[in-house]
C-alpha cells in the first residue's frame, strides 16, 4: 500500500506518537516518508526527568518538523533554555508546559522566544508563576496571537490579573482558564472593564472563592460576549445570580457547582432573562430542595436547556424528580444527570414515563435508591443510562 493519500489517512489515526514510532514508519518506503513529512503531528512528552540533551535531540529531529501540538514537562531551567535556544518547530500552534518548574525565570525564557510567535494555545498551569511570572507571560508580544491561555493554579493575585486585563497582547483571547488562583473582586473588575478582553467567550474561574467579589463582573461590559462560564466552588450567594443576570446576555453553558446558592438562588436564576440562552446548566451540590426544581420546571426562560446536571443535592428525592419529569419547560433536554439525589423508584419511573422528556439521549441516576422496577423502567427508555451504582443492566452502554 503506497498510495500517499491512504498512507496519510492511516497516519492520522496516530493521536499520541513517539519519535521512534514515526521513524519506523518513515523507513517503510519513500511514500510513507513523504506522508509523515506532510502530517500535522501531536506529541506528548511526559518523562519525569527530561534532560537538556534529550530536548536538544528532539529539536533536531527531521521527522518532527510538522509538529503542531506539543505537551512537554520541564523539571529544570536547563531544559527550558535548551527548548528555546534550539526551537525548530515552525508550525507549532499549541504548547502545553503545565506542571513544569518554570517559575519567573522560565516564564521569561519562553516569553522572549520569538520562535513561539505562532502559538495560538498556551497552557502554563501549575508552573509556579505567581504574579510576576504571569505578568511576564501576558505582557509578551510573542504571545499576541494567543486565542487560548491556561494560567490555572499559579497563585496569581489581583495585580497579576490587572496586568492581564491591561495587556494589548491578550486581545485575541477567546478562552481563558484562571482556576485556583488568589485574586478577588478587584481582579475581576479589571477584567470586566478591560478594553482587550472583549473577545472572551469561554472563561473558567473555578475554586477562587470569590464570594461577593462576583458582583464586580457588573463593573463593565467587556465580558458580555461570554458563552461559557465556570464558577465551580466560589462560595457564591443567592444574590450572585442577580449580578450574572446583569452581565451575561449570551451565556449558553453555566457551571455553578458547589456554591450553596440554595433554593432562593435557583428561583432567581429561573426567573432571570439571561437564562433564556442557557443550553447547559450545572447546579451540582448546591443544597437544593424540591422547591428549586419547581422553580426550574415553571420557568419561562429555561426552555432552551439541553443538559441539566443537578447531582449531589440529596434533598431532591422523588418529589424533585417528578417535577422535572412533568415539566414542559424541560422538553428539550437531551441529557439529565441526577446522581446521588436520594431519588427512589417512584421518581425514576416518573422520568422513564415522562411525556415531555422524549428527547433524552443520556440519563444518569447513579447512587440513588432505585429498585428493580425502576431499573426496568429506565431500561425500557432505550437510551444511554446509568442507575444504581452501576449502569442499568441491559441499557445501551455509554
Amino acid at each position: 500500500m503506497n498510495n500517499p493519500d491512504i498512507i496519510h489517512q492511516v497516519l492520522n489515526f496516530l493521536n499520541d506518537g513517539s519519535e521512534e514510532m514515526i521513524k519506523d514508519y518513515m523507513l517503510v518506503s519513500s511514500e510513507w516518508m513523504k506522508a509523515v513529512r506532510n502530517l500535522d503531528l501531536f506529541i506528548a512528552v511526559y518523562r519525569k526527568n527530561i534532560k537538556k540533551e534529550q530536548v536538544e535531540l528532539m529539536m533536531k529531529s527531521t521527522c518532527l518538523k510538522n509538529l503542531t501540538k506539543l505537551t512537554i514537562k520541564f523539571t529544570d531551567l536547563d531544559g527550558v533554555k535548551a527548548f528555546c535556544d534550539n526551537f525548530a518547530f515552525d508550525r507549532l500552534t499549541s504548547l502545553a508546559v503545565n506542571d513544569s518548574k518554570l517559575g519567573v525565570e522560565g516564564a521569561k525564557l519562553i516569553a522572549q522566544c520569538q520562535k513561539l510567535s505562532n502559538l495560538k494555545e498556551l497552557n502554563v498551569s501549575v508552573c509556579d508563576l505567581h504574579c510576576e511570572g504571569a505578568q511576564v507571560i501576558v505582557s509578551s508580544p510573542v504571545f499576541s496571537k494567543l486565542t487560548s491561555l491556561d494560567l490555572g493554579w499559579n497563585q496569581i493575585k489581583d495585580e497579576g490579573i490587572k496586568s492581564l486585563a491591561m495587556s494589548e497582547h491578550m486581545s485575541n483571547l477567546t478562552q481563558l482558564d484562571l482556576y485556583l488562583n488568589l485574586f478577588g473582586g478587584d481582579g475581576l473588575s479589571a477584567m470586566a472593564t478591560s478594553p482587550y478582553l472583549t473577545n472572551l467567550t469561554d472563561l473558567k474561574m473555578a475554586e477562587l472563592f470569590l464570594g461577593e467579589g462576583i458582583d464586580s463582573i457588573c463593573d463593565g461590559k467587556s465580558l458580555s460576549n461570554l458563552t461559557r462560564l465556570d464558577l465551580t466552588e466560589n462560595d457564591l450567594y443567592e444574590g450572585a445570580i442577580t449580578a450574572l443576570n446583569k452581565s451575561l446576555t449570551k451565556i449558553t453553558d453555566l457551571n455553578l457547582t458547589k456554591n450553596n446558592i440554595g433554593d432562593e438562588g435557583i428561583e432567581i436564576l429561573a426567573n432571570s432573562k439571561f437564562a433564556s440562552t442557557l443550553k447547559v446548566l450545572n447546579i451540582t451540590d448546591n443544597v437544593l430542595n424540591p422547591a428549586s426544581f419547581k422553580a426550574i420546571s415553571n420557568s419561562q426562560f429555561l426552555s432552551n436547556l439541553e443538559v441539566l446536571n443537578a447531582s449531589s443535592n440529596f434533598r431532591v428525592k422523588d418529589e424533585g424528580a417528578k417535577l422535572i419529569a412533568n415539566s414542559p419547560t424541560l422538553s428539550n433536554l437531551t441529557e439529565l444527570i441526577l446522581e446521588d439525589d436520594s431519588i427512589g423508584t417512584e421518581g425514576a419511573c416518573a422520568i422513564a414515563n415522562s411525556q415531555y422528556l422524549t428527547k433524552l439521549k443520556k440519563l444518569n441516576l447513579s447512587f440513588n435508591k432505585i429498585d428493580e422496577e425502576g431499573v426496568k423502567a429506565i431500561q425500557n427508555m432505550n437510551i444511554q443510562a446509568k442507575v444504581g451504582n452501576d449502569k442499568a443492566k441491559g441499557c445501551p452502554q455509554q
